[in-house]
């Protein structure tokens, strides 16, 4: 049969498929930082806009990446609180002159600890030896999309390793879709639905085609 599909083995029985439509996500990829995976969703948090009003008006730490910290770090002091310290490393004077001018700390000192109980954080222990008392830590890094059956399959992805659209949600791959977090950096639900509803209509219109 020269019609285009796939062919997987579930639990040893072989499956035919017309297509395929990865959901697979993303995995959270944390710092490092000793204390930190331990408040993981109880005082380390990822998105300003999911966690920054809980928080607003506290001390807030950004930790993780130099290329996406400077972002985070400036929304949170525009909308949550004035109050807010960026540990990425050494910055460039051309991106931490203007944060510094908008309020935000760059401190160049490695944190090497969360500090909490559990469920909430109050302080990072610093390379220094020192320690600041904080209320919330955010970090700013990218998460690893879930990419490994849809680029088996030979599909493309972009400079940050999601899965490379086009309008319809279908890869490089002909008969071969993808939504959500694992062709987006825009993490929300409502994008996924929205992916699912595009990726949906296409599915359906290629099946009924015959095709």
């Amino acid at each position: 049969d020269a019609t285009p599909g796939f062919l997987a083995s579930l639990g040893g029985r072989p499956t035919t498929a017309r297509v395929v439509v990865p959901a697979t996500g993303v995995n959270d990829d944390p710092p490092a930082i000793a204390g930190l995976a331990d408040h993981w969703g109880r005082g380390v948090f990822t998105c300003p806009f999911c966690d920054g009003w809980e928080h607003q008006d506290l001390h807030l730490a950004v930790v993780g990446e130099p290329a996406f910290g400077p972002h985070v770090a400036q929304l949170l002091r525009s909308g949550w609180s004035d109050r807010v310290s960026l540990f990425v490393g050494p910055l460039d004077p051309e991106v931490a002159d203007p944060l510094r001018s908008r309020g935000v700390v760059v401190d160049e000192r490695a944190v090497t600890r969360v500090v909490g109980d559990g469920e909430h954080v109050t302080a990072l222990e610093l390379d220094d030896g020192s320690s600041t008392e904080v209320g919330a830590v955010f970090v700013a890094r990218l998460p690893i999309p879930n990419t490994g059956l849809a680029t088996a399959l030979g599909a493309e992805v972009d400079d940050f390793g999601f899965l490379v659209t086009d309008e319809q949600r279908t890869t490089t791959v002909p008969g071969l879709w993808a939504v959500g977090d694992v062709r987006t950096r825009m993490h929300q639900m409502s994008v996924a639905i929205a992916d699912g509803t595009l990726a949906g209509a296409g599915v359906t219109a290629l099946l009924l085609s015959g095709h």
